[in-house]
Formats: structure tokens, C-alpha cells, sequence
């Protein structure tokens, strides 16, 4: 980079930007430790000093311990690590209290903290230095984003968005103009916020049919994939599907666009050291976020593709999947099987074809009890147009419940295995409180869950009153 050339950004950059770049100068003065990199960690407090540090390995989904080390006889915990370029390490002492940074272009990284909490530890290093600066930047970019965003939706004149458009083309200028400062001076920051910048639509959205899509299909149009950096950098990767996935995740779209869209976004992520799976991780924990249709498909695509090689990943993707798939609109309803009070097996599938509410309720329960003569109500009124009930109950003690379903006449199914709040189907669910309903359509899809009173009448009314 020329003088010229600097004096020019510097001028579009500002402040904050030229401290972070004359931060990465003086690392690029000093360049990587031929000898290996010292992280050392030493307390502030800790009232009991534990036998070992530990450095974890995020495989997207959870925190595993890899290396451990004890305290030297001068009280501090050192590990002595390969010289790279700047990488995301995570020392701690569990996976829920761990301390994240980078390392490998410095021969010695200091780390000082309270024992009880490492992530209010300080790191003495200008390299982390440079790093927070950097997240305080994008941080800022993005906020500015955000408001102009909201002026051009907001605007009521033509004049109001042309001078929205104007200063989203500077701030989309000054933004381009700091990754090819960064790629000059520290080229692993210019990959994370490639994948932290977001061009605005008006300036660059016109070839698809509204602001959606085009962030849907062109939000990562800054990567460049086969950047041999980009692996060095893999928590933001995950971060970045996660944010997409997220956004994706409140629009209003189909899931099957948004299931669409998300996969060829995926499928530009090679699959070498780790980046696909990251990505993948990412999208997974952003769907997670909402409960979003589309989980269960990525999740099963997560389970297929590293299950062998990260069992420990797969297994907990597994049981996320389990615990979310009563949760999820749109999602296949869990399969259940119990007794009834005649002691016959019924399962839901049993009742495939019709609408069914899944009603959770207990002779015990008051709102209950003084919900159902407006279910039977309602039962009457739809049952000979495709509408059943299987009542679940959270009773313990069969004698009462089979006088509960006889007092308040309620004439359709219901099935029990009597463990009170350990009732099988009620965890199967997520059920904290009664009354409780999940409201399945013909196909066993969740269409919608605790519906009671007028909203249940709204959302049968809406079925089938057409």
C-alpha cells in the first residue's frame, strides 16, 4: 500500500479504523514466532487454584477438551502452541467457563483473570488488542447499516430515500475500503469481515426481485471460499450462518424457499478443514433460535455427514432434534403410543387423516377443568368434519381421571401412562404447565401449539368454515 494510498482511506476510515490499522502494522513488523507461541495464564483470584487448564476445540456444536496442562512452580498454567497465523483458541476450565482468543503470531500471549469467571479475563497482547477494535468496528458499520435501512423504508418522500441511497453508498464505499486496508495488513481480519459485511440493497440488489432474496442469495457475495485463510477463522463462519440462518429464519417466506435458499449458500462451502461443518453448525443453531421448520432436514444432514467422524457432535445434533420436534410449526408431530382408560394401546398416528388436538390436562387441574365445556363445545360443532381430540392426561391415579373424563363429558380419546408430570408424552413435548394443547393437521404436522379458549375457536374456524 502506497502513502497516497493510505492517507486515502485513513480518510474514510476515521479514528477507530486507523488505530486497528497501525495496530496490525506493528504485528506485521514483528511477523510470526519462528520458535512457537507461550499462551500463559496466571490468576487474579482463585481461592482454589485447579490442577489443570485445559484448551478446547469448538466442532460447531459443543466445547470437547483436547490439551491439559498444570500449574508450573510459579503458579502459572503455560501451553506452548505451533506459530500460524492468527487462530481462534479457547482456554478454560469447562466448557461453560471458558475464555476465547487468538493466538499464533506472538511469541507470548498473557492471560490474567478470576478463576470463577475466565471471560472476564484480560489478554495482554496487541494482536487481541487489534481484534477487539476490529469487533468494535463492524459492530459500528452494522449499526450504521441498520438505521440508514430504516430511513429508506421509513421515507415518505423521494428526496428522503435518495439521500438514504446516498449515504448507504458511502458507508458501502468505507467498508470495501477497509477490507482492502486489512487484506493488506492482517489478511485473516480482512476474512472475518468479509463475513460480517452486508452491501445495502438499493445500491446492489437490482438484479433480484426484492431486498429477501437478494439477502438470501447474495449475503456472503464478499467470501471468496477457497481463501486459504478462511479455516484459520471458523468461529465466524458459524456466526455467519448462524446470523443468516436466524434473519432467514423471521422472514415470512415458505420454508421450502428458505430451506432452498440456505442450501445453496451452504453448498458454496468446501469441505476442507472443517468449514462446511461449520457452516452447517451454524445454520443448525440459527434455526435452532426459532424453532424453524427447515431444523429437523439440516439436522439429519448434519447426522449423515459427521456422524462417523464427530460422534459426539452428531449425538448431541441428534438430541436437539428430538427435544425441538414437538416445538416446530410445519414439523411431523412425535409418534406416541399409551394406554387408554379400557387399557388398549392407542397412538396418534392411529388418528391420521383428521385434525387432531393433542389436549394435555388432569382431573386436579382447575383451568382445566373449566376449560372443557368449551373444547366439547367445539368438538361437536367440527367432529363430523375431520376433527378429533386425544386427550392426554397428567393424572396418577386412574379411578380420578375416568370420573374427570365422565363428569365433564368428554366423549373423544384419551390415553394416560398415570405418572403425574413424568408422563411420558407430556416430556416428549415440552409440557411445563396445563392446560396444554397441540393442534396437528391431516398429515400429523403441527400446525399450531397452546391454542385454548378463542384463539382454538379462531384457528378450528379458519380449518374448516371454508
Amino acid at each position: 500500500m502506497t502513502a497516497t494510498h493510505m492517507r486515502s482511506v485513513i480518510r474514510r476510515l476515521g479514528h477507530t479504523v486507523l488505530s486497528i490499522l497501525f495496530s496490525l502494522m506493528t504485528l506485521t513488523l514483528y511477523g510470526q514466532s519462528s520458535e512457537g507461541v507461550v499462551l500463559e495464564l496466571m490468576w487474579t483470584q482463585c481461592p482454589k487454584p485447579p490442577d489443570s487448564v485445559y484448551l478446547f476445540y469448538f466442532d460447531g456444536v459443543s466445547f470437547i477438551p483436547q490439551r491439559a496442562t498444570a500449574a508450573d512452580t510459579d503458579g502459572h498454567y503455560r501451553f506452548t502452541l505451533d506459530s500460524t497465523p492468527p487462530t481462534f483458541y479457547y482456554l478454560g476450565l469447562s466448557a461453560k467457563n471458558i475464555r476465547p482468543l487468538l493466538a499464533g503470531s506472538e511469541p507470548l500471549v498473557k492471560i490474567k483473570g478470576p478463576c470463577q469467571r475466565l471471560s472476564n479475563a484480560t489478554i495482554a497482547s496487541p494482536l487481541n488488542a487489534a481484534y477487539a477494535q476490529l469487533k468494535r468496528q463492524l459492530n459500528s458499520y452494522q449499526q450504521q447499516a441498520d438505521r440508514l435501512a430504516q430511513s429508506y423504508r421509513q421515507a415518505s418522500t423521494a428526496a428522503q430515500r435518495q439521500a438514504a441511497i446516498a449515504h448507504m453508498v458511502a458507508l458501502d464505499s468505507t467498508r470495501i475500503a477497509f477490507i482492502d486496508s486489512l487484506e493488506q495488513m492482517q489478511p485473516t481480519f480482512a476474512q472475518i469481515a468479509r463475513l460480517n459485511t452486508w452491501l445495502s440493497y438499493p445500491n446492489h440488489g437490482q438484479a433480484y426481485p426484492n431486498e429477501i432474496v437478494y439477502f438470501a442469495k447474495a449475503y456472503f457475495q464478499l467470501v471468496d471460499w477457497q481463501h486459504p485463510l478462511l479455516p484459520y477463522v471458523y468461529p465466524w463462519i458459524h456466526q455467519a450462518f448462524n446470523r443468516y440462518a436466524q434473519t432467514l429464519s423471521r422472514v415470512g417466506y415458505l420454508p421450502d424457499s428458505l430451506h432452498q435458499w440456505m442450501m445453496q449458500s451452504l453448498e458454496q462451502v468446501p469441505k476442507r478443514q472443517g468449514m462446511h461443518r461449520y457452516a452447517l453448525a451454524g445454520i443448525l443453531a440459527g434455526l435452532q433460535r426459532y424453532t424453524h421448520p427447515s431444523y429437523p432436514q439440516f439436522a439429519q444432514l448434519f447426522i449423515d455427514t459427521y456422524g462417523q467422524d464427530f460422534p459426539q457432535a452428531a449425538a448431541q445434533v441428534k438430541k436437539q432434534m428430538e427435544q425441538l420436534a414437538s416445538f416446530i410449526i410445519g414439523a411431523p408431530a412425535p409418534d406416541f403410543t399409551q394406554l387408554t382408560p379400557e387399557g388398549d394401546s392407542l397412538s396418534l398416528s392411529d388418528l391420521r387423516g383428521k385434525v387432531v388436538l393433542i389436549d394435555f390436562w388432569a382431573s386436579w387441574c382447575g383451568p382445566c377443568r373449566r376449560e372443557n365445556p368449551h373444547v366439547v363445545k367445539l368438538y361437536e360443532k367440527y367432529k363430523d368434519k375431520g376433527f378429533d381430540i386425544l386427550g392426554v392426561s397428567l393424572d396418577r391415579q386412574r379411578a380420578r381421571w375416568i370420573q374427570a373424563i365422565k363428569a365433564d363429558g368428554l366423549t373423544w380419546h384419551h390415553v394416560s401412562d398415570l405418572k403425574g408430570w413424568q408422563n411420558e408424552v407430556a416430556q416428549l413435548y415440552g409440557v411445563r404447565s396445563i392446560p396444554h394443547t397441540v393442534l396437528v393437521d391431516r398429515d400429523g404436522r403441527i400446525i399450531a401449539r397452546k391454542l385454548r379458549g378463542p384463539a382454538l375457536e379462531a384457528k378450528l374456524a379458519e380449518l374448516f368454515d371454508q
